[in-house]
């Protein structure tokens, strides 16, 4: 019986110090939670948190990190886990590094055995600047609503989706007047590129802003009048 007890510790320890190299090798953010608090994460993880030494972060609450608007999501989920040892799908959420600097990241987690007990695996992916993006995207929007500029949105398939109530419009079949006219190439061109709205007899730029999601894929397009 010892040496079967001293045989399984062994594999184990075998197998821990193979899954330690693993995610320290990760090509993504990983770290690792017991009760609620930080037992290890990878380089790319110790990066979000703009440090270079584990023991600042290490042993401390997860929640510690996560602004405050989202501390009762990410609570929750972290009780979830410990009541049912359930991970959950990709969630978006703000955190802070060591310095008290906001981030963003989409954070998801699975369930894992690490040094002998029950822990929850969860893997980071920063989506800051798509979030910013949003924001600025937002921002502008609620601007030319304000100003009562023209404008338009359509799908990454230039499926439209909303279109301001303007004069500019009056008459005009958005899908046939100016869709189906917009170049493919808009889609894989750098954010900035314009279109041309030709509307009796007058032409006029038009803007347009990609909005990507977190897989950096574009999912809407805003269009505004070029300044």
């Amino acid at each position: 019986m010892a040496y079967y007890k001293h045989k399984v510790d062994q594999e184990q320890r075998e197998r821990e110090r193979g899954y330690r190299q693993f995610i320290s090798e990760a090509s993504m953010p990983v770290m690792i939670i017991q009760d609620g608090r930080i037992q290890y994460l990878n380089k790319l993880a110790l990066n979000l948190y703009k440090t270079h030494y584990i023991e600042d972060v290490l042993m401390l609450p997860y929640l510690n990190f996560v602004e405050e608007q989202d501390k009762l999501c990410v609570g929750d989920l972290l009780q979830e886990f410990d009541d049912n040892g359930h991970g959950f799908e990709s969630v978006s959420i703000a955190m802070q590094d060591v310095h008290g600097q906001s981030f963003c990241v989409k954070i998801s987690g699975s369930a894992i055995m690490f040094n002998r007990k029950s822990s929850l695996q969860i893997t980071l992916l920063d989506n800051s600047e798509l979030v910013n993006v949003r924001k600025r995207a937002d921002a502008l929007l609620n601007v030319l609503i304000a100003l009562g500029q023209p404008y338009f949105i359509s799908d990454k398939r230039f499926n439209i989706k909303t279109v301001a109530r303007h004069p500019l419009f009056d008459d005009v079949d958005i899908e046939e007047d100016i869709v189906k006219h917009l170049p493919k190439s808009l889609l894989s061109s750098h954010t900035g590129d314009s279109v041309t709205f030709n509307e009796k007899h007058t032409n006029k730029e038009f803007q347009a802003i990609k909005i990507k999601n977190a897989a950096g894929d574009i999912f809407e397009i805003l269009f505004f009048p070029k300044m």
